[in-house]
């Protein structure tokens, strides 16, 4: 009766240990997949700034080129 209560505490112990160590690697594969979606939202937020930076003046001049009045489109743009 002790060897088998020994036994099935040694499989418990076991069972704890595996699913500690399948709880680490889910944690750490959450923490890898965190930090990819914050570095992808930074890099995109960058691309966006320069990207206005060098295109976002000259659509102003490019856009005041167009008559508003034939192409209604465009008024929405100055809004």
């Amino acid at each position: 009766m002790e060897a088998e209560a020994r036994e099935l505490e040694r499989i418990a112990k076991c069972r704890a240990e595996n699913s500690w160590l399948a709880l680490w690697i889910d944690e750490e594969k959450v923490y890898k997949y965190r930090v990819a979606l914050i570095m992808s939202w930074i890099v995109l937020g960058v691309y966006f700034c320069i990207f206005y930076c060098i295109w976002g003046p000259w659509t102003d001049a490019m856009f005041a080129m167009f008559d508003t009045v034939s192409m209604p489109c465009f008024i929405k743009l100055y809004i």
